[in-house]
Protein backbone atom coordinates (compact mmCIF):
# COMPACT_ATOMS: atom_id res chain seq x y z
CA UNK A 1 0.00 0.00 0.00
CA UNK A 2 1.25 3.41 -0.44
CA UNK A 3 0.55 7.24 0.04
CA UNK A 4 0.22 9.85 -2.70
CA UNK A 5 -0.56 13.70 -1.98
CA UNK A 6 -4.11 14.25 -3.15
CA UNK A 7 -4.57 17.14 -5.27
CA UNK A 8 -8.00 19.80 -4.82
CA UNK A 9 -8.87 18.42 -8.60
CA UNK A 10 -8.45 15.12 -7.36
CA UNK A 11 -11.04 15.72 -4.40
CA UNK A 12 -13.55 16.87 -6.26
CA UNK A 13 -12.89 13.93 -9.09
CA UNK A 14 -13.76 11.76 -6.37
CA UNK A 15 -16.34 13.27 -4.27
CA UNK A 16 -18.54 13.49 -7.74
CA UNK A 17 -17.62 9.74 -8.88
CA UNK A 18 -17.72 7.66 -5.17
CA UNK A 19 -20.27 10.67 -3.73
CA UNK A 20 -17.90 10.76 -1.02
CA UNK A 21 -19.60 11.83 2.26
CA UNK A 22 -16.96 13.84 3.88
CA UNK A 23 -15.63 17.11 3.89
CA UNK A 24 -12.70 16.59 2.10
CA UNK A 25 -12.81 20.09 1.06
CA UNK A 26 -11.64 20.99 4.68
CA UNK A 27 -9.03 18.50 4.94
CA UNK A 28 -5.50 19.81 5.66
CA UNK A 29 -3.29 16.95 4.42
CA UNK A 30 -5.42 14.28 2.35
CA UNK A 31 -3.39 11.70 0.86
CA UNK A 32 -4.38 8.75 -1.87
CA UNK A 33 -4.36 5.16 -0.72
CA UNK A 34 -2.87 3.02 -3.22
CA UNK A 35 -3.12 -0.83 -3.83
CA UNK A 36 -1.66 -2.52 -6.73
CA UNK A 37 -1.49 0.99 -8.64
CA UNK A 38 -5.32 1.77 -7.60
CA UNK A 39 -6.31 4.36 -5.67
CA UNK A 40 -8.78 3.28 -3.14
CA UNK A 41 -9.66 5.82 -0.89
CA UNK A 42 -8.55 9.26 1.29
CA UNK A 43 -7.29 9.64 4.22
CA UNK A 44 -6.18 12.57 5.91
CA UNK A 45 -3.73 11.79 9.66
CA UNK A 46 -1.88 14.08 11.18
CA UNK A 47 0.63 14.43 14.22
CA UNK A 48 -1.91 15.24 17.44
CA UNK A 49 0.83 16.51 19.72
CA UNK A 50 -2.02 18.02 22.10
CA UNK A 51 -2.80 13.90 22.95
CA UNK A 52 1.11 13.39 22.98
CA UNK A 53 4.30 13.21 21.35
CA UNK A 54 4.27 10.16 19.86
CA UNK A 55 0.31 10.20 18.55
CA UNK A 56 -1.78 10.71 15.50
CA UNK A 57 -4.69 11.51 14.67
CA UNK A 58 -6.73 10.48 11.16
CA UNK A 59 -8.75 13.18 10.81
CA UNK A 60 -10.66 11.64 7.61
CA UNK A 61 -10.80 7.96 6.16
CA UNK A 62 -12.88 7.13 3.56
CA UNK A 63 -13.01 4.70 1.28
CA UNK A 64 -14.61 4.37 -2.53
CA UNK A 65 -16.21 1.12 -2.32
CA UNK A 66 -18.16 0.99 1.50
CA UNK A 67 -19.47 -1.99 2.87
CA UNK A 68 -17.28 -4.41 1.30
CA UNK A 69 -14.70 -4.61 3.56
CA UNK A 70 -11.78 -2.72 2.52
CA UNK A 71 -11.66 -0.47 4.86
CA UNK A 72 -10.80 -2.81 7.32
CA UNK A 73 -8.23 -4.01 4.85
CA UNK A 74 -7.19 -0.79 3.70
CA UNK A 75 -7.01 0.17 8.00
CA UNK A 76 -4.64 -2.60 8.75
CA UNK A 77 -2.44 -1.41 5.97
CA UNK A 78 -2.36 1.81 7.57
CA UNK A 79 -1.61 0.75 11.23
CA UNK A 80 1.27 -1.27 9.28
CA UNK A 81 2.69 1.70 7.67
CA UNK A 82 2.86 3.62 11.11
CA UNK A 83 4.02 1.14 13.62
CA UNK A 84 7.71 0.63 14.63
CA UNK A 85 8.02 2.62 17.55
CA UNK A 86 7.85 6.76 16.06
CA UNK A 87 3.56 6.58 17.09
CA UNK A 88 1.98 4.64 20.14
CA UNK A 89 -1.36 5.95 20.08
CA UNK A 90 -3.82 7.10 17.21
CA UNK A 91 -7.14 9.13 17.67
CA UNK A 92 -10.03 10.29 15.83
CA UNK A 93 -13.41 11.70 15.91
CA UNK A 94 -15.95 9.29 14.61
CA UNK A 95 -18.44 10.67 12.18
CA UNK A 96 -21.61 8.82 13.73
CA UNK A 97 -23.04 5.64 15.18
CA UNK A 98 -21.87 3.70 12.03
CA UNK A 99 -18.83 5.09 11.39
CA UNK A 100 -18.36 4.69 15.55
CA UNK A 101 -19.28 0.98 15.37
CA UNK A 102 -16.57 0.42 12.39
CA UNK A 103 -13.83 1.59 14.44
CA UNK A 104 -14.99 -0.09 17.32
CA UNK A 105 -14.13 -3.07 14.99
CA UNK A 106 -10.70 -1.82 14.12
CA UNK A 107 -9.94 -1.99 17.85
CA UNK A 108 -10.99 1.70 18.94
CA UNK A 109 -12.13 2.37 22.30
CA UNK A 110 -13.71 5.46 23.28
CA UNK A 111 -12.58 8.12 25.63
CA UNK A 112 -13.03 11.41 26.90
CA UNK A 113 -10.99 14.17 24.61
CA UNK A 114 -10.70 16.22 27.82
CA UNK A 115 -13.27 18.67 26.97
CA UNK A 116 -16.22 16.17 27.25
CA UNK A 117 -16.36 14.73 23.96
CA UNK A 118 -15.99 11.43 23.02
CA UNK A 119 -12.90 10.62 20.89
CA UNK A 120 -11.96 7.46 19.64
CA UNK A 121 -8.26 5.76 20.80
CA UNK A 122 -6.17 2.78 20.02
CA UNK A 123 -2.99 2.04 21.17
CA UNK A 124 -0.54 0.92 18.58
Amino acid sequence: MGFEKCSKEDLLKFKEEFKLTLGWDMTSNPNKMIINNEVIGIIDISPAPEHGDKALQIDSFEVFEKGQGIGSKVFVEVLKDITGGKFEDLYLYSQGQKSKNFWEKQGFKPVDDGTGTEIMHLSI
